[in-house]
C-alpha cells in the first residue's frame, strides 16, 4: 500500500538535523528523502531495544565509527544508538534505509523489533556480519517515535554506524533506493560492457595490448562495484558470505592499480619502464596476501597505507602523460581529462573510507567516464589511423598511376623498338614481314591489288669507303626520310636490311605504283648529298611486283622481287624492273630472305 509523503516542514531551505539525540519534523513537507545526520543518543558496551529515559548515554555523530568508544570483550564490540523523531504523522508508514555498516545489527521502533542486518550472537563469540542495505518500515504513533539499533562488530576494523542513514516515508524511500541502484546497474553495467568492447578489440587486434588491459580493468572494477555503493551483491543475494565478498572487492581494488599501470605503459610504449610495474606488482602481490589470508580487521587496516601506495601512482602517470605529450603522442589531453576524473572518483573513495567525508562511493562513476574518454581517444586514434591510411592510400593510388603511365610509355617505346629500324626509324624488317603477311591476306580475302617494291641503294659500299660510315649512315637516315615523304599514309615503308628497303602500295595497279617509284628514285638521285670531301649523288635501284590475290606465299612474292631488283641492278642500276616471268636470272647466294647478303652481291 501507498502513503504518501507529507512530512511536515520547517521554514524553506532549512535542512532537518539530528541534535541531542532528537529530530524534530514539524511544519515540515518534503517529498525528499533525508539522512538521519547528526548527534545520536550512543550507549556502548550494551544491546537495548529502546534509549528512551536511559540516563548513561552520550551523543556520537552519524555518520562516524565509534572510534574508542566501544571497550571490546572477547573480540566483540557492541552499542545502542538512539533517536528520537517528533513531528511524524500517526499511522504513516516511514522506512529507513540503512548504509553500508558492515556489522550486524537490529532496529527497534518504540521498543518493538522491525528487523535486521546479519546476526547479533554474542553466545556464540560474535556477530555474522552483513554489508547489505536493508530497509526498515513501521508505523509512525502520536507524539516521538524512539528509534534504537543494535550494533555489533567482530571481525572488522571498522565499527558503528559510519554510513549515513536515509529516511522518508516508505514509498519515497524505496524510490530513492531502487533510483540510487538502478544508477550504480547503470555505470556497473556500463564498466562491464566496455570491458567486452575492449576485450573484443584485442581478441581481433591482438597487437593492441592496451585494450586487454583495459578490459581486464574493466571487470576488476566492476566486480568490487558490485561489492560497494549499494551493496547490490548483498542486498539481492542476502546469503552471499560477506566476508568472502568483502575480501573480492578489496582484491579486484588492490589487482587494478598494476593493471592500470600496465595499460598505461603498453598506451605510451617505451616511456614506463619494468621497474615501477615490479613495484607496483610487489605492493599489491603483499597486500593481496593480506586479504587472502589474514582477517578483515588487518587488511582494513593496511588499506590506508595502501591507499598512500595508490596515491603514488599519480604522479607517476602524470610523468607519464607528459614524456608522451612532449614525444608527440597523439590525444594525450583526452586521456588526461580522463585520469583526472578517475583520480577524483578515487580519491572521493579514499576519503570515505578513511571516514573523513561522507558520501557515496563513486569509483564505477568516475571510471565510466574514464572509459569514455578512453573510446574517445581510441575513436581519434583510429581517426589519425584511418586519415593516414587514406593518405597512403592517395599517395598509392597517385604513385601507381604515375608507374603505370611510366610503364605504359616504356612498354610503347619497346613496342617501337621491336617495330623500328634505330637508325632510320622506319619499321623493321620483321615488322614489314608481318604487315606484308597482313596486306596480302586482305587481298586474297577482300580482293584488289598491292605492289611490293624491293629497292637497294647502289655502290652503297663506295660511300662507306669514299666518305665514311658516319656519311653512309646519314644517307641511309636521308632517303628514309624521303621515302616517307614520297608515299601515301596508307603505304608502308621498312628497312630491309643494310641499304635496303620495302615498300607496298595497297590497292595499287603496278603502273601506278611505278610512277611513285621513279618519283621517289629521281627524288634520291637529285638530293645533294655532302661530306667533307664534297657533294656527291646517290643512286637506287628497285624490282617491283604486283600480288592480285593469287596463291603466291610471302616469300615467293619478296623473291620474286629480290629477281626483279637484281636484274635492274645487272642491267645498268639506278633503275627499277618490274617483276615477270621472263625473268629467269636467280642470284647465285640464297636471297630469299638475306638483305644483307644481297646486297653485298650486288656491290660486288
Amino acid at each position: 500500500m501507498l502513503f504518501p509523503a507529507t512530512l511536515p516542514a520547517l521554514p524553506q531551505g532549512e535542512q532537518p538535523a539530528v541534535k541531542n539525540g532528537g529530530l524534530s519534523l514539524e511544519n515540515f513537507t518534503s517529498s525528499r528523502v533525508i539522512p538521519l545526520s547528526g548527534e545520536w543518543k550512543f550507549l556502548p558496551n550494551q544491546l537495548l531495544p529502546s534509549l528512551n529515559n536511559f540516563q548513561d548515554t552520550e551523543l556520537i555523530p552519524v555518520p562516524r565509527d565509534w572510534n574508542s568508544r566501544v571497550t571490546p570483550v572477547n573480540g566483540l564490540e557492541t552499542g545502542t544508538y538512539g533517536l528520537a523523531v517528533e513531528g511524524l504523522s500517526p499511522g504513516l508508514r516511514y522506512s529507513l534505509h540503512l548504509g553500508e555498516i558492515g556489522s550486524a545489527a537490529k532496529v527497534y521502533v518504540n521498543g518493538t523489533y522491525i528487523g535486521q542486518t546479519g546476526a547479533l550472537s554474542p553466545e556464540e563469540g560474535g556477530p555474522e556480519i552483513s554489508f547489505a542495505r536493508p530497509v526498515f518500515t513501521f508505523k509512525a504513533l502520536p507524539g516521538s517515535n524512539h528509534i534504537a539499533i543494535q550494533v555489533a562488530n567482530g571481525d572488522l576494523a571498522v565499527g558503528g554506524i559510519w554510513q549515513r542513514i536515509f529516511f522518508g516515508t516508505t514509498p519515497r524511500v524505496y524510490r530513492h533506493r531502487l533510483i540510487r541502484t538502478a544508477l550504480d546497474m547503470f555505470f556497473i553495467g556500463g564498466i562491464f560492457i566496455l570491458g567486452l568492447y575492449y576485450l573484443c578489440v584485442y581478441l581481433l587486434w591482438k597487437e593492441q595490448h592496451s585494450s586487454l588491459m583495459l578490459a581486464l580493468y574493466s571487470f576488476l572494477v566492476a566486480l568490487k562495484s558490485l561489492f560497494s555503493g549499494q551493496q547490490i551483491i548483498f542486498t539481492a543475494l542476502p546469503t552471499f558470505p560477506d566476508l568472502f565478498g568483502i575480501r573480492l572487492a578489496h582484491l579486484a581494488t588492490v589487482i587494478s592499480v598494476p593493471v592500470f599501470l600496465q595499460f598505461v605503459r603498453y598506451l605510451y610504449p617505451g616511456i614506463t619502464g619494468k621497474l615501477g610495474i615490479l613495484l607496483s606488482c610487489s605492493a599489491a602481490l603483499l597486500q593481496s596476501i593480506l586479504i587472502i589470508f589474514f582477517p578483515p580487521a588487518l587488511f582494513q587496516q593496511t588499506a590506508f597505507w595502501y591507499h598512500g601506495i595508490i596515491a603514488l601512482h599519480v604522479p607517476y602517470v602524470f610523468w607519464i602523460f607528459f614524456t608522451a605529450r612532449r614525444r608527440g603522442h597523439a590525444g594525450v589531453p583526452i586521456a588526461v581529462a580522463g585520469f583526472i576524473i578517475l583520480i577524483l572518483a578515487g580519491a572521493n573513495d579514499i576519503l570515505h573510507d578513511q571516514r573523513l567525508i561522507h558520501t557515496t562511493y563513486l569509483w564505477n562513476v568516475g571510471f565510466f567516464f574514464f572509459l569514455f574518454a578512453q573510446a574517445s581517444l581510441q575513436a581519434y586514434h583510429f581517426r589519425i589511423i584511418h586519415e593516414e591510411s587514406e593518405k597512403m592510400k592517395l599517395n598509392l593510388k597517385q604513385a601507381v598511376a604515375k608507374r603505370t603511365v611510366e610503364l605504359t610509355r616504356e612498354r610503347n617505346k619497346l613496342s617501337r623498338m621491336a617495330k623500328t629500324d634505330e637508325l632510320t626509324g622506319l619499321r623493321n624488317r620483321r615488322y614489314g614481314m608481318e604487315q606484308l603477311q597482313n596486306e596480302l591476306n586482305r587481298v586474297r580475302r577482300y580482293g584488289g591489288s598491292v605492289v611490293i617494291a624491293l629497292l637497294d641503294i647502289d655502290h652503297f659500299k663506295h660511300i662507306n669507303d669514299n666518305h665514311g660510315h658516319l656519311v653512309g649512315d646519314q644517307v641511309l637516315i636521308t632517303i628514309a626520310s624521303l621515302l616517307k615523304e614520297g608515299i601515301r599514309s596508307v603505304d608502308f615503308s621498312s628497312r630491309w636490311g643494310g641499304e635496303e628497303f620495302l615498300l607496298f602500295f595497297p590497292n595499287t595497279s603496278l603502273a601506278d605504283g611505278r610512277v611513285v617509284m621513279e618519283k621517289i628514285r629521281t627524288t634520291i638521285y637529285q638530293y645533294p648529298f655532302r661530306s667533307k670531301s664534297g657533294s656527291f649523288s646517290v643512286t637506287l635501284s628497285y624490282g617491283l611486283y604486283a600480288y592480285t590475290g593469287g596463291l603466291e606465299s610471302v616469300e615467293t612474292v619478296l623473291q620474286a622481287c629480290d629477281i626483279a631488283l637484281y636484274h635492274a641492278k645487272d642491267t645498268g642500276r639506278n633503275r627499277g624492273v618490274n617483276y615477270s616471268k621472263d625473268l629467269h636470272k636467280v642470284s647465285p647466294h640464297d636471297r630469299l630472305l638475306g638483305g644483307d647478303a644481297a646486297a653485298g652481291a650486288r656491290d660486288s
